[in-house]
């Protein structure tokens, strides 16, 4: 038994890496393409939306960088969560600063109880459209864009089939923190899948305003907590295509570990509630945890029976993945590295960079994964949320955000 327990084991950590393997070539791929659109149309005339609740460490490098795109037709409308909210510290010197007609700045007042504060900021910004924005972009406040960020989101909604574009989000630590780690190492893994199943990341998002005006992505929002994996619902509507774009957003933010799972656990979350990649992406995650409690289960039994010499065994294998799931998502990372080079960034070095992130990175995903799936609420910038299976949300508590550093855990889509 113990024998078939191990030989189980290696099989799927043998299958899972090759399916990562498959899945990360199709990745940088991605990252060595070029859009080529017709030289004679022009690009849209966009509405930059950045909605906040909570002062984002890097929120004044994220200002002062979309000010600084080479495309200069658009509007940056700022929605701010209240009256009172953290974020006015850092907003009210950058327009004292910049003093640029394009920034717009909102408070939000239309608190939908049905929906996500993000979706009712949109949705309160979407209402009445001026009828010169063609692309109604996205962006995190914890996204720092690099000077074409723009020109590339936009680009491929040359093409009248392309309804929505998204860029790449990319954890890159600039501390050595085992949170940091974990992150990193599941956002490689998070990213790849994005890529994989077209699951739209609002942090680094442009729509055609067709979708906002012909289809029911408004009706959507109105009652969802995503704002992102919800649009391939209205892309299907419009019979428009989704497109991922090169352009990588850099996020450099620490974080602790009881951040970690509930940041990760809202992810998982999301997908199973609003993207029909659930299935497979739920396959994936439980072949992985079936793995790890073949490999639990055989070390056990070697204990409980005295038959040590398999022990070693089975660490090995799962000791050879752990080493080759690492590997592959530094070499990934590498190519990310020559990507944000070309957009004119680097990235922190690497050096002092431990491997024990990767084993529990495996063992929170897991946890994760297994809490997720049963999960009727979450808590997301200090506002907790119901839903059901369904997906149709309720706002238990709603109250300004008072907290003048952000939590670590509270981190944006």
């Amino acid at each position: 038994m113990i024998l078939s327990f191990t030989v189980a084991c290696a099989l799927i950590f043998a299958c899972l890496l090759a399916v990562q393997i498959d899945w990360a070539l199709r990745f940088t791929k991605l990252l060595r393409s070029q859009t080529k659109p017709p030289v004679d149309a022009p690009l849209p005339r966009a509405l930059v939306l950045l909605c906040l609740r909570g002062a984002d460490p890097f929120l004044g490098r994220t200002l002062r960088a979309l000010l600084a795109q080479t495309h200069e037709q658009f509007h940056l409308r700022l929605v701010i969560d209240s009256e009172t909210d953290p974020a006015w510290e850092i907003v009210e010197p950058f327009l004292e600063e910049s003093q640029d007609p394009r920034v717009q700045v909102r408070v939000l007042k239309q608190r939908l109880t049905t929906c996500s504060l993000k979706n009712s900021a949109l949705l309160q910004e979407t209402a009445e459209l001026d009828d010169d924005y063609e692309a109604i972009v996205q962006v995190d406040a914890d996204a720092v864009p690099y000077p074409n960020w723009l020109r590339d989101l936009l680009t491929p909604l040359r093409d009248p089939q392309v309804g929505a574009t998204s860029g790449l989000r990319w954890y890159s630590p600039a501390d050595r923190s085992t949170a940091g780690l974990i992150r990193f190492f599941w956002g490689c893994a998070a990213m790849i899948q994005m890529v994989q199943f077209k699951m739209l990341w609002g942090g680094s998002l442009a729509i055609r305003r067709d979708l906002i005006d012909g289809t029911s992505l408004r009706s959507i929002w109105a009652r969802s907590l995503s704002d992102d994996l919800t649009l391939n619902t209205a892309l299907h509507e419009a019979g428009l295509k989704e497109q991922h774009v090169p352009a990588v957003l850099v996020n450099q933010e620490g974080i602790d570990l009881k951040g970690c799972f509930q940041f990760i656990r809202r992810q998982v979350v999301f997908v199973r509630l609003y993207h029909a990649a659930w299935t497979p992406v739920s396959l994936y995650a439980a072949t992985g945890s079936i793995a790890l409690l073949l490999a639990a289960a055989a070390f056990a039994g070697t204990v409980a029976t005295g038959d040590l010499w398999q022990a070693p065994a089975i660490l090995a294998i799962v000791a050879i993945y752990g080493m080759s799931f690492r590997w592959l998502m530094l070499w990934v990372d590498d190519r990310v590295r020559t990507r944000v080079a070309i957009q004119g960034e680097t990235l922190p070095p690497r050096e002092g960079w431990h491997a024990l992130p990767v084993p529990l990175t495996m063992l929170m995903y897991t946890a994760c994964y297994l809490s997720a799936a049963c999960l009727k609420q979450i808590q997301w910038r200090g506002v907790v949320y119901k839903f059901t299976r369904s997906g149709t949300a309720r706002m238990v508590n709603d109250a300004p955000f008072e907290d003048r550093l952000l939590p670590a855990e509270a981190s944006v889509l």
